[in-house]
C-alpha cells in the first residue's frame, strides 16, 4: 500500500506545536517559486553505544527513501529552549532533502539512550518535537558492550588508560565482575570505565594488574550468567 506523502509546512508557519516526525519544512531559496525542503526525522537510533548503531545507520542509509546525518548530532542533550532553537536542528544541510526519491530523514546518536538535559531524559525532549516519532534501540550483552567501549576509548586516546597497562584477559574478567554484580544491577553500563577507574589507578605504570590482588572493598561477587544469554561476537 502506498504511503501518503509527508506533510509540508512553510518555514514561516512552523512552530514546535505543529511539527512532528516526518514533516517537511519548506524554506524559500531566494528565487521566485524555488525552495528547499528540510525533513524532521521520522525516527532516531538512540543507542546503546557499541551495540551496532553505526552499522544500522549505514544499512538504512542505503534505502532510496531515507536520508541521514553523517555525524552524531547530540542536539537534544544540550538544547536550552527547544521552542526557540529547533531550527538550529532541522534547518541544516544534512536534513535538506537532496533526492526526489527521499521521503524521510533520520539520525543516529547513541548518547540519547541514557543522557538527560536539565534532569529530563533526552527521549522525552525528542518527543516534544516529534510526538509520533519512533526510536530504534539496540542492546547487547553488558560485558561485551563494556569491553567494546573500553577498546574504543583506548584506541581514541592512543595512550595507556589511567597510566597503566592491563592484559585483555584481565580486563575482561574485571568487566564481568562489575557488569554482573548484584549491587550494580541498575548501573548504566556506559559508566563502566568510571566504576573501574579507581581499580586501575592503583596499578603501577606499564605493569599488569591481577584481579585477585584488588582490595577487598572493591571486589565483586558475580551473578551466574543466564544460560540463554545471547553472545555477540
Amino acid at each position: 500500500m502506498m504511503q501518503p506523502d509527508p506533510k509540508i509546512i512553510d518555514y514561516a508557519d512552523a512552530t514546535l506545536n505543529n511539527l512532528d516526525a516526518g514533516v517537511g519544512i519548506r524554506v524559500p531559496k531566494g528565487h521566485h517559486n524555488q525552495y528547499h525542503i528540510y525533513g524532521v526525522p521520522k525516527f532516531l537510533i538512540i543507542g546503546a553505544q557499541k551495540c551496532g548503531t553505526t552499522a544500522m545507520r549505514r544499512w538504512l542509509s542505503v534505502h532510496p527513501e531515507l536520508q541521514t546525518i553523517p555525524l552524531e548530532w547530540n542536539f537534544f542533550d544540550e538544547v536550552g529552549d527547544l521552542a526557540v532553537e529547533w531550527p538550529r536542528y532541522i534547518i541544516n544541510p544534512h536534513f535538506k532533502i537532496r533526492q526526489h526519491s527521499v521521503r524521510y530523514t533520520f539520525e543516529k546518536t547513541p548518547g540519547y539512550f541514557h543522557k538527560k538535559n536539565k534532569g529530563i531524559p533526552v527521549p522525552d525532549i525528542v518527543h516534544q518535537l516529534m510526538p509520533s516519532g519512533k526510536f530504534i534501540v539496540m542492546l547487547r550483552n553488558p560485558t561485551e558492550r563494556a569491553w567494546s567501549a573500553y577498546r574504543m576509548y583506548k584506541n581514541n586516546q592512543k595512550q595507556p588508560l589511567y597510566g597503566c597497562t592491563l592484559r585483555d584477559s584481565q580486563l575482561r574478567k574485571l568487566a564481568k565482575r562489575v557488569a554482573l554484580s548484584p549491587e550494580n544491577e541498575a548501573t548504566p553500563t556506559h559508566s563502566f570505565l568510571d566504576l573501574i577507574q579507581g581499580l586501575i589507578a592503583i596499578a603501577k605504570k606499564d605493569r599488569s594488574m591481577e584481579i585477585d590482588r584488588l582490595p577487598q572493598s572493591i571486589r565483586r561477587t558475580p551473578l551466574a550468567p543466564d544460560k540463554n544469554m545471547a553472545r555477540i561476537p
